[in-house]
């Protein structure tokens, strides 16, 4: 629903948990009797999982940015509002 704190909340929450998957997978050349290769393999993929939702929710991010950014713009640097069948209506559309 647009709210950016959410998706920002999100971002960081996967990127903890990322972590943290990655403390518990330990090093590869840590004895088995540590973590059973299965166990590593089964959080290994986790970890790539969340690591893609990630790049997503980043692409998403910085539609958001960028679309403050241009409504900022447009309001502070252009002599008239534009209308929406401009090129910068247009990309606006593109990045909602």
């Amino acid at each position: 629903e647009g709210d950016a704190d959410a998706l920002h909340d999100m971002r960081v929450a996967i990127r903890r948990a990322r972590s943290a998957l990655q403390s518990f997978e330990g090093e590869k050349t840590a004895p088995e009797l540590f973590v059973a290769p299965h166990l590593r393999r089964e959080m290994n993929a986790q970890r790539k999982k969340l690591g893609q939702l990630g790049d997503a929710l980043g692409a998403v991010r910085d539609c958001d940015v960028l679309g403050d950014y241009l409504e900022e713009y447009a309001q502070k640097q252009l002599p008239a509002p534009q209308s929406d069948d401009s090129g910068l209506g247009e990309f606006y559309r593109h990045c909602q």
